[in-house]
């Protein structure tokens, strides 16, 4: 039923968000349930973490803090409860390598390599290179992308296996291209950047 939704919704034009399109023409013809995320007990949840944690991350701003929401000591939404575990995709990626790299409240993916690098806040996919002199701040860099040497990103966003050249300076100090009220630059996937960035 779900798969026959999403195609028709597919082969129209329109927003096909669940909330505005797909759930509404849903409950037209069928019988349409809800989850209360309040009341679902989890294991193993932490004093500081929000009680029934959910997002919509419709928007590139909602994206973004959703991904800022599960990093430090104490976030809103842990990821390392062993009692409730997340499971995901087998990845066969020897452990990150940090060379002479600062890291600062961020995760960084397995197969990753960063050499005098500084990161901080941040998400960092699998198999990403960032180069030397590189100055990462609450970004979410998704899994594939080279990072040069001597760039400045700052809130950025990159789809997966983006080549950021050498030099590239993008976010706030940039101005130019940022989007939303978070400020976000970003890069669609696989792009060489030298192209365009898109902004929220």
């Amino acid at each position: 039923m779900l798969i026959k939704a999403l195609e028709q919704d597919a082969s129209q034009p329109g927003t096909h968000d669940f909330g505005r399109d797909i759930i509404p023409a849903l409950i037209r013809g069928h019988r349409v349930y809800g989850y209360d995320f309040l009341e679902n007990v989890v294991p193993g949840i932490h004093p500081y973490e929000e009680w029934g944690y959910w997002r919509d991350v419709g928007t590139l701003d909602a994206y973004w803090q959703a991904n800022m929401d599960v990093l430090g000591e104490t976030p809103i939404f842990d990821l390392r409860n062993v009692n409730w575990p997340i499971l995901t995709d087998a990845s066969l990626e020897p452990v990150a390598s940090l060379v002479r790299t600062q890291v600062d409240d961020a995760m960084v993916g397995q197969g990753s390599l960063v050499v005098d690098a500084r990161i901080k806040r941040s998400i960092i996919g699998r198999n990403v290179r960032i180069g030397a002199d590189t100055q990462i701040e609450e970004c979410v860099i998704l899994d594939g992308t080279i990072i040069g040497p001597k760039c400045r990103l700052r809130r950025v966003i990159a789809d997966r296996f983006n080549v950021i050249p050498a030099g590239t300076i993008l976010g706030e100090e940039a101005k130019r291209g940022t989007l939303g009220k978070a400020g976000l630059t970003v890069l669609p996937r696989g792009q060489s950047y030298g192209g365009r960035a898109v902004t929220s």
